[in-house]
């Protein structure tokens, strides 16, 4: 009995029957590299699965479920050779800053402080090894990278600002002053938000930042830091509900929290 061949080899006669279809088994044969027989007993596990359907003289169509197996399963490849390449050259190499002067073959362990990943000559769950050296504070290559560095995601609070109309502006700059203690980046979204964050004058380190929140926030979560997110109130949901959902750290969830300011009465 002819075995089931390579998933790839599946979504090889879809993509087929993408481009030229429809098709006969013989005409799937020269592209795909199976034999006639290969082919029809992929063909009719296509059939089974409602991904192709027969017409007449058994030419074979993708089907719309078949269309969309094929663009999901080129999306999820496409996802993981990003990912796998990523990895690759992480391992491979990375830069970090010099936590004290450091020489070429020195061994080091890496950390995230601030928000910047930080080589010294200590105990750590990422280590490597120094390729190119520096003084403490500046930029250093760590080469042949182990393990995994220890790093506890950053929180985002998201404070949603009231309706235009709806608050005094000498309260909400008070009420903003109090949300940025203990945050190491604020981040705005709406004119007013941006507004309000820049007559405030919060001793914020990083900020304000106008643009792209929610990539802004994430990022910076992702390196330890903590974020104040102002945002207008139609946005403030929706940002709330996309970092929620989005991507987090090493299996982490990044702690979102969502603050609504009250109005004043």
């Amino acid at each position: 009995m002819s075995q089931d061949p390579p998933i790839p080899a599946r979504f090889k006669i879809l993509l087929e029957l993408l481009r030229e279809g429809p098709l006969r088994a013989s005409d799937l044969v020269d592209t795909t590299g199976l034999t006639l027989q290969g082919v029809s007993y992929n063909l009719e596990k296509l059939e089974d699965e409602g991904l192709v359907r027969f017409e007449e003289a058994r030419a074979a169509r993708i089907t719309e479920q078949g269309v969309e197996a094929l663009h999901e399963h080129f999306l999820g490849l496409k996802a993981f050779v990003d990912y796998a390449l990523g990895e690759m050259l992480h391992v491979e190499e990375c830069v970090a800053i010099a936590g004290m002067d450091l020489e070429p073959g020195d061994e080091v362990g890496l950390f995230m402080e601030h928000g910047r990943l930080v080589a010294r000559k200590e105990e750590s769950p990422s280590k490597g090894r120094i390729r190119k050296g520096g003084h403490e504070g500046s930029i250093v290559t760590v080469s042949g990278l182990t393990g995994v560095v220890d790093l506890e995601p950053g929180t985002v609070d998201v404070v949603q600002l009231p309706p235009p109309l709806g608050l005094p502006q000498a309260k909400r700059l008070r009420e903003l002053s109090l949300h940025a203690d203990e945050h190491d980046v604020v981040v705005t979204s709406g004119l007013e938000a941006r507004t309000l964050v820049e007559n405030a004058n919060l001793s914020i380190e990083q900020g304000p930042i106008p643009f792209a929140p929610e990539q802004v926030a994430r990022s910076a979560a992702h390196v330890g830091l903590n974020v104040l997110l102002v945002a207008a109130w139609k946005d403030a949901e929706r940002l709330t509900r996309a970092l929620r959902e989005g991507e987090g750290v090493h299996g982490r969830s990044i702690p979102v929290h969502l603050h609504t300011m009250d109005t004043d009465t």
